[in-house]
């Protein structure tokens, strides 16, 4: 057992300080990212990735808790609310190498022969932003460390133990910098993590089941299991606040072409089938896999992308991420 754990543990040190040397070394490669759109008109793209956000506690997906207030008010035009959205995995390491990459189940050394997410933004004239509420290390302390390190500029405020909001005044500061002419910035959430009464201020303090007699009861589903869940919507409530409130900056870019798109790594289980609340793989099950995927674009970037179809009921894998935002930014390359 111990030698199977050693092992284990050296094959994927090999692996990652091979990746991290060839991702390093391609940097000097020559490989041509076009803009096919190209104009005058400052673009900012900006991707939220949210933690363990479940579609089913979301009332934007018809959940019977009023836990998006704020999205669910948007019912103009310009979002789009994706609806049968999966992510490839159930944890966030193997998600995010999948997010920020090319690579594929069938072709993994495609996460060191092709160009990731920001090495592309970086090519084609953009500059790059990395805003992370959760821990990332230049030190290459996890397998997808080396892709986040690929940002023009990286704000770790995960350091600073705060919740979600943290990031509204870095992102602000960022889209006052007319500087830059366009951007895309990363922002990745600690979102609905565990645990869930650590994830918002006490303001959110809202739902209880004694109260609104809202969770339905189960054999599996004992009080502390209804206030888990309870705690749960809270954090989905505050995440709401959170993604409007980064809407509500690119609105007031009134003369830039602008999207967001907010999607969760991957779901969270919550006493739906079992005595079980969170991710694992060895338990994987739909709650874990379906994710919400939300898409916001600004009135002028509506009006300069007619040649964009946004069909909110495709099947669609958040592993084909890397090409969907290529899309949205009109890149163009092999």
């Amino acid at each position: 057992y111990f030698i199977n754990i050693y092992k284990t543990f050296l094959n994927y040190k090999i692996r990652v300080h091979h990746e991290i040397v060839s991702i390093i070394a391609r940097q000097s490669e020559p490989f041509e990212v076009k803009t096919i759109l190209w104009d005058t008109v400052p673009q900012t793209l900006v991707v939220v990735i949210g933690e363990s956000e479940n579609k089913h506690h979301m009332s934007l997906y018809g959940y019977g808790r009023s836990t998006n207030p704020l999205l669910s008010g948007r019912s103009d035009s310009l979002m789009y609310v994706y609806t049968d959205v999966v992510s490839p995995q159930v944890h966030t390491i193997p998600v995010m190498r999948s997010v920020l990459s090319m690579v594929e189940p069938e072709n993994p050394d495609y996460f060191i022969d092709k160009p990731s997410l920001f090495e592309l933004f970086n090519r084609a004239g953009y500059k790059t932003y990395l805003l992370s509420n959760q821990e990332f290390s230049d030190k290459y302390s996890s397998s997808y460390d080396i892709l986040l390190s690929l940002a023009s500029v990286k704000l770790n405020l995960a350091t600073l133990k705060q919740h979600d909001d943290i990031v509204l005044p870095a992102l602000d500061n960022i889209l006052r910098d007319k500087t830059v002419k366009n951007k895309l910035i990363v922002i990745h959430l600690i979102g609905n993590h565990m645990a869930y009464k650590r994830r918002y201020p006490k303001e959110y303090i809202v739902f209880n089941h004694r109260k609104d007699k809202m969770l339905a009861d189960k054999p599996f589903r004992d009080i502390k299991a209804k206030e888990t869940i309870d705690q749960y919507d809270n954090s989905v409530l505050y995440n709401d606040f959170v993604v409007n409130s980064i809407i509500c900056q690119l609105e007031k870019q009134d003369k830039e072409k602008a999207a967001m798109i907010y999607f969760s790594d991957h779901g969270e289980e919550l006493y739906d089938y079992r005595e079980f609340a969170g991710h694992a793989y060895e338990k994987v099950s739909p709650a874990m896999c379906e994710i919400p995927f939300l898409l916001w674009i600004s009135p002028l970037y509506k009006s300069n992308r007619t040649d964009l179809v946004f069909d909110e009921n495709r099947p669609y894998s958040s592993g084909d991420f890397i090409y969907s935002i290529s899309d949205i930014a009109g890149l163009g390359y092999e």
